[in-house]
């Protein structure tokens, strides 16, 4: 009787421990099943091309994808299968816990037969619009002006922008737009009037709004194309602003570029203007 007892005992046990090791053995076994890194693979269609910084990210890390339009072709949007995810040249998103393939589509532009006539007008303050301003004109061969401020801004930044949203606030509340020593008597000559600023507090520099609100009526019917640099905030608060001081003009897609990529804004630049229909040189 207790040898019989004492089989059933290393039975018992022998039975426990193997189950152990099964279920040992299928916790690893998931754990290899566990995928860290997941990839991303980019293409390009005709008319331009695609880069990712890397080809594999952890589930949560930022993703960053850019796409460059060739000379005659606009960039069109990013898709995943045929589904359409932005139109951001620069598309930053978080990596999802899939395997993620990509393609920058891009289509022809068809130019106009004539060249127009055209007139950009900016106002700067660190010298990134006027960047910006330099390449527009030599890519469309038009007639540049800048917009000066009657008192010059300092150059501390910080000490600006308090100066900056004193006048936005005296905009606002009273209407009264600080002077400036830049005057026009006419747009006639031109088919398009290219409008470029820096954003300020997400609005318009004051400078610029200033020089379109003494503008209002000559600007009347004109066409207008609105183009800002900005290190963050987005266009839509000062396209707002334009079409408030100039309720009258006709306004066209807008543009905006990353300050940091203000001196390198061709591709950018000509993607645009296919799209508005301006002629390249």
């Amino acid at each position: 009787m207790k040898l019989k007892k004492l089989k059933s005992s290393i039975c018992g046990l022998f039975i426990i421990m193997l189950l152990a090791l099964v279920n040992a053995s299928c916790s690893n076994g998931s754990n290899e099943d566990i995928v860290s890194d997941y990839m991303v693979t980019v293409t390009a269609g005709e008319g331009g091309t695609a880069i990712s910084e890397r080809i594999s990210y952890v589930v949560g890390e930022e993703v960053n994808v850019t796409a460059t339009a060739y000379n005659g072709y606009s960039f069109m949007g990013w898709y995943e299968d045929s589904n359409l995810l932005s139109t951001e040249i620069s598309y930053t998103f978080n990596m999802p816990a899939r395997n993620i393939q990509l393609q920058a589509v891009f289509e022809s532009v068809s130019q106009p037969s004539e060249k127009g006539r055209y007139l950009v007008v900016y106002y700067t303050w660190s010298n990134n619009t006027k960047s910006v301003a330099d390449e527009l004109c030599s890519i469309i061969g038009g007639n540049m002006v800048e917009v000066t401020p009657s008192t010059p801004y300092t150059t501390d930044y910080n000490t600006m922008l308090n100066v900056g949203q004193q006048e936005l606030n005296a905009i606002d509340n009273s209407g009264i737009y600080p002077a400036i020593n830049t005057k026009l008597d006419s747009f006639s000559d031109y088919d398009v009037v290219f409008i470029g600023y820096p954003l300020w507090y997400s609005r318009m520099a004051t400078p610029m709004q200033a020089f379109l609100h003494n503008h209002t009526s000559l600007l009347s019917g004109k066409k207008i194309a609105l183009f800002c640099t900005s290190a963050s905030s987005g266009i839509s608060g000062t396209v707002t602003d334009a079409r408030r001081l100039c309720p009258e003009a006709d306004f066209l897609e807008s543009l905006r570029i990353g300050s940091s990529s203000a001196d390198n804004s061709h591709d950018t630049l000509v993607g645009w203007l296919g799209r508005i229909g301006v002629a390249v040189e």
